[in-house]
């Protein structure tokens, strides 16, 4: 053999060889990634196949749909009875207020009473009220009766997402733990997804000219939910078994310990929504004619909840070690991040790509935190602990339009928006990730436990 065929020959043999071992790692890399993905969907297999797991996902999407479609609702009805933006402001403000004031009471009385009873009694109080603020709306009463009627709205709503939350809580409990999470980032989509068909219900009445006649389906997807949730069979019994071991007693779940720091970096996220409401909008106004902002920005919220969605799917499959506060640093780190680069995209095209992957994280987030109340608060007092949950980030979503309209309207500049947003996950990761916290210490003291 010539030197030459002798050198050939080795170099052919050296590819044969690398290209094997390409080819191995390849497949490797492949079946990781396939048995990853097959893990995670077993994992949300077996969370739909758990005991009204279906009746949870449904009637908690149905339940809670009324949180998108009646603030919308009562803007469009008012403004179109009384020709008034401001009087329809005031009337969706009075309505939040309610809500906000009745959820921690209601919470309450349904860790004392159980939640069904609870969703049963509110349920009958909520839809009449409705009527009547329809009929004050169509009869054009006073404003006054307008704005008590919404606030009585709002106090009346049934406590469904607090319960629903509580029951995956309790259906997870004891060997079915190392669901919770996949469970709860489950109900995390279903929440995201009640704010992607809320504005299309309203938007088929709206199109009929009578979107009055959206807050009458909104009572009744309200009553529907609350019913399938409260007559859930294994539910009920799951939850007496998780209260019969923690009876309630003693203060309200506020005073628990680590929930105030908990609350605060609830706060957090609902500061950066809120600020998302005004700014999106302004960025959309920005970059488009007038006629055409409103369908863009409507564009740009569903694509964001697209990727909230899609993030959440993707945490619930994953299993970290990492203590929770951590992971709610972590996920609140990678917001701040998604937003601050929001304020350096100068273009709807780019923007609509963007959107996806920095909200990504968003329902993450909310999943971390839901876990965290379940972890430091004693499941009898969970319907409370979750709806103070939700009066903070009702508070929390009013500060950030309120502020964020106000700085984007004095200076003019989306972008100012996207950072005054992205404050509020920094704020909230700075306070999750203290090494003392009253919230690490919480945590560490319920795992002990």
């Amino acid at each position: 053999m010539l030197p030459g065929d002798k050198a050939s020959g080795e170099i052919r043999r050296a590819y044969a060889y690398t290209a094997a071992k390409l080819t191995a790692w390849k497949s490797s890399t492949l079946c990781q990634v396939g048995m990853a993905s097959a893990i995670g969907v077993g994992r949300y297999r077996a969370v739909w196949q758990l005991p009204d797991a279906r009746r949870l996902v449904f009637g908690g999407f149905i339940g809670r749909l009324p949180i998108g479609v009646t603030p919308i609702a009562i803007i469009l009805a008012v403004h179109q009875a009384y020709g008034s933006y401001i009087t329809a402001g005031i009337a969706v403000g009075t309505y939040n207020a309610g809500f906000a004031l009745g959820a921690p009471v209601l919470g309450r009385l349904a860790d004392r009473y159980g939640a069904p009873l609870v969703l049963w009694l509110a349920s009958a109080a909520h839809l009449p009220v409705i009527v009547v603020l329809v009929v004050s709306i169509s009869t054009s009463w006073s404003l006054g009766m307008v704005w008590t009627t919404a606030l009585c709205v709002g106090l009346t709503a049934p406590p469904t997402s607090p319960a629903v939350r509580s029951a995956w809580n309790a259906l997870t409990a004891g060997p079915g733990q190392s669901l919770r999470r996949v469970a709860l980032s489950l109900d995390s989509v279903s929440f995201e997804l009640c704010f992607i068909v809320a504005p299309l219900v309203v938007g088929v009445f709206g199109l009929s000219g009578r979107p009055v006649l959206a807050l009458l389906a909104s009572g009744t997807f309200a009553a529907i939910g609350a019913m399938l949730i409260a007559s859930g069979r294994h539910i009920n019994r799951a939850r007496q078994e998780s209260s019969a071991a923690f009876p309630r007693s003693g203060p309200s779940a506020i005073f628990t310990p680590g929930i105030p720091t908990l609350l605060v970096v609830t706060a957090a996220l609902g500061f950066a929504l809120g600020a998302l409401d005004i700014t999106l909008p302004a960025f959309s106004s920005a970059h488009v004619s007038a006629a055409s902002a409103g369908g863009i920005a409507t564009a740009l919220f569903a694509l964001s909840s697209v990727g909230s969605v899609t993030g959440a799917l993707w945490f619930g499959t994953k299993h970290f070690t990492a203590a929770l506060a951590t992971q709610w640093a972590y996920t609140l780190a990678a917001l701040t991040a998604g937003l601050v680069m929001l304020s350096v995209v100068t273009n709807i095209p780019m923007m609509m790509v963007m959107i996806v992957i920095c909200s990504a994280p968003i329902a993450a987030v909310a999943t971390v935190e839901t876990s965290m109340v379940a972890a430091i608060v004693a499941p009898s007092a969970l319907n409370e602990a979750y709806s103070w949950n939700w009066t903070i980030t009702v508070v929390a979503v009013g500060a950030g339009q309120v502020l964020t309209g106000a700085v984007v309207e004095h200076f003019g500049s989306a972008m100012l928006g996207f950072l005054l947003a992205a404050a509020g996950p920094a704020l909230g990761a700075v306070v999750a990730a203290l090494p003392r916290s009253k919230l690490r210490q919480a945590e560490a003291g319920a795992q002990k436990s």
